[in-house]
């Protein structure tokens, strides 16, 4: 058996508040034999979510350690409190690329490209300082601040040795 108690009175419910921003700019062209390209990206989304009325642990356990009744502790203000969660996810990245007919074999153009790409990725999450602390009843505490950077190249070579048969030889580096 379970007895429940609902606070009457108290504002609920929540808000998210979501914005996201993107900023894409590159450039292609022709250097002498060799056809370029590269951009750079920066994304950001953040999110700020509000939740109204959550109970406030130090006054509610004021009915245990005050002997207080459930009228009482419902008619303190400060029984209950707003509480504002703010996070983020970051992306900036830089790429360029490169490639080039290095001659002909009987299947066509021998075509060599590489490439590489630098990416800062960033997260954030930062629930509110009450609900960090502990004195926030029914909610979890997940505090995220963290970030990695990629870094990557490539190189390919094309060798068309026949119209029928090629030969393609490729690296990668990732970390």
């Amino acid at each position: 058996a379970a007895v429940a108690y609902r606070f009457s009175g108290i504002d609920g419910g929540s808000k998210n508040v979501n914005q996201s921003g993107r900023l894409l700019a590159g450039l292609k062209g022709t250097t002498g034999a060799w056809d370029w390209e590269t951009a750079l990206l920066l994304n950001r989304s953040e999110r700020v979510e509000t939740m109204k009325g959550m109970l406030y642990r130090p006054t509610i356990e004021r009915i245990r350690s005050e002997n207080r009744t459930l009228a009482q502790t419902a008619a303190d203000p400060s029984a209950y409190r707003d509480v504002v969660n703010e996070g983020y996810a970051q992306v900036s990245q830089f790429d360029a690329k490169a490639s080039r007919t290095l001659g002909q074999l009987l299947g066509g153009d021998i075509g060599l490209a590489f490439g590489g790409e630098i990416r800062q990725e960033k997260l954030s999450m930062t629930p509110d300082y009450q609900t960090q602390v502990g004195n926030i009843i029914g909610l979890a505490n997940s505090l995220i601040d963290g970030s990695r950077m990629v870094k990557s190249a490539f190189v390919e070579l094309r060798t068309p040795f026949t119209k029928n048969f090629e030969m393609d030889f490729a690296g990668r580096y990732d970390k």
